[in-house]
């Protein structure tokens, strides 16, 4: 690393002409912002490396980080091969943004179809597995549901499927729950998620396969 936190290689060190460049896949494609410390240095995620993003907080400032990580991956050059879904919010995102990458759904129960078709799709087409798929719900979902999405990502195998949704707390809970570890990436309103929202991010392990509670 160096000064200033900057790393540059060196002056004669042999680089990919553009056009090779974009045949590269980018390593870390549902890579995104989620806040920033009070010292300014940002906070990054790799969405694709966690089956479930689970937020906490106002659900004004949950609707606006999920538009936020929404807008950032369908402007992303380094996202281009993520399928992104935003539930019950973002009507108008798809329209907007100059991509293709964004989906809208109106119902959660909507959005699980075509999860499960998507995973269908990918086991035909074995070359689109390293594909990220992402869900962005601002809204809570409800026991049921969460535990069917819960199911369905269990299942989906080397597809890298996120579920990224508010954090119910609920007194219904089981033994495979209690044993579940969340592990917090921020939990105060002084690590604040894009664009700037007090709310709390929790991040479940990729060996943690419990619905959001």
């Amino acid at each position: 690393m160096g000064k200033n936190g900057l790393w540059l290689p060196p002056a004669d060190a042999p680089l990919l002409d553009e056009e090779a460049a974009r045949e590269v896949p980018a390593p870390y494609p549902a890579l995104v912002t989620i806040g920033s410390t009070e010292a300014g240095d940002l906070l990054l995620l790799n969405l694709a490396q966690v089956p479930a993003v689970l937020l906490d907080g106002n659900p004004v400032h949950i609707t606006e980080v999920c538009t936020s990580l929404a807008l950032e991956l369908g402007m992303s050059p380094w996202a281009s091969d993520v399928e992104a879904v935003t539930i019950g919010f973002g009507e108008d995102l798809p329209q907007l943004l100059p991509t293709a990458r964004i989906a809208h759904m109106r119902h959660a129960a909507h959005a699980l179809r075509d999860l499960s078709e998507r995973l269908l799709e990918a086991h035909q087409m074995p070359e689109t597995q390293h594909q990220p798929y992402l869900l962005l719900c601002a809204s809570a979902l409800d026991a049921d549901l969460a535990w069917e999405f819960a199911d369905v990502i269990d299942k989906a195998g080397t597809v890298p499927v996120t579920l990224v949704a508010r954090r119910v707390r609920q007194p219904r809970t089981s033994p495979r729950l209690r044993s579940s570890t969340l592990h917090s990436t921020s939990h105060s309103s002084s690590t604040t998620p894009a664009p700037r929202s007090p709310c709390s991010v929790w991040s479940m392990p990729p060996t943690c396969r419990s619905p959001p509670r």
